[in-house]
């Protein structure tokens, strides 16, 4: 109905002013900045710990949408403005004869075309380097942003390190670049760092530390003109700014403003600049009309020995750097500011690519895209309206071109890269593949976002998946209306589908979940899979939430041997992620978990679950978090707006595997021999200075009450349910946290209270098998035990 609706509006106004309308919440005026070799871990709306302040693009996130997985279609700055523009993957065309000849066909449809169809006023201002047919800088430069959609173009043909150097203003050159600039660079950086540019020919008004300045002078100036000219034309502007690509060039006003250095000073200012553009829309009264978009081209020029030198992780955790096949290659910073249609303070985890504009503006302003348009385009107005389901991916796998040309295919969470080595400036940029070794990699990004663990020969299966689909995509010549037709066609996936015979518990026989990385809220931690068991009646359900100290440790960790019983028995099954303390403290790690609970007995009609029948278990930290759940008081607010947080958090039973009964190390230091209390994890858990002493720091009474809140134990009461507990003899060392005089604490206050607490060690049991095969008896008990009361 909104698709139709605006298109209806979209079609009176063009009948009404022939060329178009005023911007509306329909046809809103609309904002492209982008900016050049920025990296994910730059801003500070993506890094808390950046040594960089960028308090303009935080606001964008602040006051709009955040998208946490967004990518450009290419690890280098062509390839990358191609995909933007044209919404066609680069690879499919031959992005590298920009110095030549254009590369943007004669006809092709870019976002500029589009939009100028729809009654935009279509202005660029910036880095263009998508080619001109060049005969000569006196002539006219054909094949430019004038001759691919925009009305107006005020920019340069490339980087400013990439000679020559000139303005040109529509299809001419401003001056020519009649006059020699030497080469330059800085001590103490890479060759490619600092101020760094290549000799060359540079035009007479030009001065490599005024360009950024200057094209933030012309952006403003053309937001208010386009206020003041009697014009019925809603904008469009595609602020295209060449920095902080080199050379870095800071002005004095911002040197010394940041903790990176020379990078840092010049991103400080490149905030500045684009916080003068946006004070420039609020001046002409047009903030509240139009649709901010912001990103980079590609990742950072930064390499480890800077981020040792100041502190500063441009990549955000990622790994590697510009040109890589490597996530900080081209995963990038995605922010859209829209009032009044983008909610304020919202975070998406959609994997989208720049490619998905040109969809996306159709979709905006109601426009069909020719047949032969945006191929690789998808839109996402959908996901900006908060329309899209976050477990519902808005767009098909994901095709992305390194620098040296390895090939990326990224689908759901799995990423798939076809050569060894960054495929770009990291080094080595190739590595020889040795005999039995893997020929690729294969990286599960929801587990493994900083590409440490090459699953390559593990997963055989998914890598032969993902090399059939890119061979596909690459002989095709189009992914958008082959990715629709296969959503129609996609027939339901089984949960119990991988189930093999035998007695046989490998994790290669782990039945593949009937849906993945499910988004259960915001961050990007917060995603579940969930098994379906085959029944007509509605299940039950068994959540496994992991271990790993508060510090690590994944959903994966579920045991095929407990998750395959349970299935069987007809209990459909859930894992959960949840933040890690690197991420918040305490209590986030349990409110995390109780939301996941909450969430999944949402989705009781549509996964056909009973509600009322819930367990959850886990080992090391997941114990804690199940046995704090269970004994909780029900965290459900009857009365919020929110139908999610309705649901209430209690469960069924619990079933705690090397537990811990509290975490207060006064309390351990009492029920556990050694010095189990001072273990690391609790430093960061509750949030205190890595030098904290346990023995020596004073406990104040907002730490006490914290200590005593996060303790499963005392939240303790006559009406909680059953526990099923169990350690493992190895860990039984004095200092071990996982001692087994955790389980004789709670099963003492149990007792004393009367309810019902089982208490094994795997010693108990021929095998963990064995034990696994208790537990689930004991769980369908409670499960009988409760549809029965």
């Amino acid at each position: 109905m909104k698709t139709l609706l605006t298109r209806l509006v979209t079609l009176l106004i063009v009948s009404a002013f022939l060329t178009g309308g005023t911007a509306t919440a329909e046809t809103p005026n609309i904002l492209i900045v982008l900016v050049d070799d920025m990296g994910y871990g730059d801003p500070g709306c993506y890094n808390p710990d950046s040594k960089i302040p960028t308090p303009h693009i935080d606001s964008l996130a602040r006051e709009g949408m955040r998208f946490t997985d967004a990518h450009a279609p290419g690890a280098l700055c062509h390839p990358s403005r191609f995909g933007l523009l044209t919404g066609q993957y680069p690879f499919r065309t031959d992005v590298g004869q920009w110095r030549r000849r254009p590369t943007i066909k004669e006809g092709q449809t870019t976002i500029a075309s589009l939009l100028r169809t729809q009654g935009y006023r279509t202005a660029m201002v910036g880095k263009w380097h998508l080619g001109f047919q060049e005969n000569g800088y006196d002539k006219t430069l054909a094949g430019g942003p004038v001759d691919r959609g925009f009305d107006t173009y005020f920019g340069i043909r490339a980087s400013t390190d990439i000679p020559p150097y000139f303005y040109i203003r529509g299809n001419h050159a401003v001056l020519p670049p009649t006059e020699h600039i030497e080469a330059n660079d800085s001590a103490g950086w890479s060759p490619i760092q600092g101020a760094f540019w290549r000799a060359g020919g540079i035009a007479p008004n030009l001065r490599l530390k005024d360009v950024l300045p200057r094209f933030t002078e012309e952006a403003v100036k053309i937001i208010g003109d386009h206020a003041k000219a009697d014009t019925q034309k809603p904008l469009m502007l595609y602020l295209a700014y060449p920095a902080p690509h080199t050379p870095w060039l800071p002005s004095p006003e911002f040197q010394g403003r940041s903790k990176a250095g020379m990078y840092g000073d010049f991103l400080v200012m490149v905030d500045e600049m684009i916080g003068r553009v946006l004070k420039a829309l609020e001046k002409a009264g047009m903030a509240n009309d139009t649709l901010v978009i912001f990103s980079s081209d590609n990742g950072p020029v930064w390499y480890d020995r800077d981020v040792e030198r100041f502190g500063h992780d441009a990549s955000g955790g990622l790994r590697g750097m510009k040109g890589d096949a490597w996530e900080n290659g081209h995963r990038m910073p995605f922010l859209v500011r829209w009032p009044g249609r983008v909610r304020a303070g919202s975070v998406s985890h959609q994997t989208i690519c720049f490619t998905d504009m040109l969809a996306t503006f159709a979709s905006v302003t109601g426009a069909d895209l020719p047949a032969d348009a945006g191929p690789d385009s998808f839109s996402i107005l959908p996901v900006l309206l908060g329309e899209q389901r976050e477990d519902e991916p808005i767009r098909g796998s994901l095709v992305i071109p390194s620098a040296n040309g390895t090939m990326t295919i990224r689908s759901g969470p799995w990423k798939l890269i076809t050569a060894l080595g960054s495929g770009g400036f990291s080094k080595p940029g190739r590595i020889k593949p040795t005999a039995g070794g893997p020929k690729g990699q294969l990286y599960n990004l929801v587990d493994d976002r900083g590409e440490t663990n090459n699953l390559y020969l593990q997963r055989p299966a998914i890598v032969k998946r993902l090399s059939d689909e890119l061979a596909r995509i690459q002989r095709s010549d189009r992914t958008r209306e082959e990715v629709d037709r296969a959503r129609q066609q996609r027939p339901r996936r089984n949960a119990n589908r991988n189930r093999t015979q035998g007695d046989q518990q490998r994790e290669s026989d782990k039945p593949q979940p009937t849906f993945e990385n499910v988004a259960y809220g915001k961050h990007e931690r917060h995603v579940l899979d969930f098994w379906q068991a085959v029944s007509d009646p509605p299940t039950p359900v068994f959540i496994w939430i992991h271990g790993g100290g508060f510090r690590g440790g994944n959903k994966s960790s579920f045991p095929v041997a407990l998750l395959k019983p349970f299935l069987d028995a007809g209990v459909s099954c859930a894992a959960i992620h949840y933040r890690l303390s690197g991420h918040a403290p305490y209590p986030a790690q349990m409110h995390d978990s109780a939301r996941a609970i909450q969430f999944i007995r949402s989705k009781a009609k549509v996964w056909n679950i009973d509600p009322t029948r819930l367990a959850a278990g886990g080992g090391s930290a997941g114990s804690g978090i199940s046995q704090w759940l269970a004994f909780r008081e029900d965290m459900a607010k009857p009365h919020s707006e929110d139908p999610i947080a309705r649901q209430s958090t209690r469960l069924t039973c619990a079933l705690p595997i090397n537990m811990q009964s509290t975490y207060d190390p006064r309390v351990i230091r009492r029920i556990i021999p050694g010095d189990a209390y001072k273990n690391a994890a609790f430093i960061p858990f509750y949030a205190r200075p890595q030098d904290w002493n346990w023995d020596k720091d004073e406990i104040d009474d907002a730490l006490d009450a914290l200590l005593k809140d996060a303790s499963p134990i005392t939240h303790l009461t006559r009406d909680d349910p059953p526990v099923f507990l169990i350690h493992y003899e190895r860990s039984n060392k004095p200092g071990n946290i996982h001692h087994s005089n955790f389980g004789r604490h709670l099963k003492e206050a149990m007792d004393r209270l009367e309810i019902e607490c089982i208490r094994k060690m795997d010693k108990d049991y021929p095998s963990m098998t064995d034990a696994y095969a208790d537990m689930v008896r004991f769980v369908i008990k409670q499960f009988d035990r409760s549809s029965q009361e």
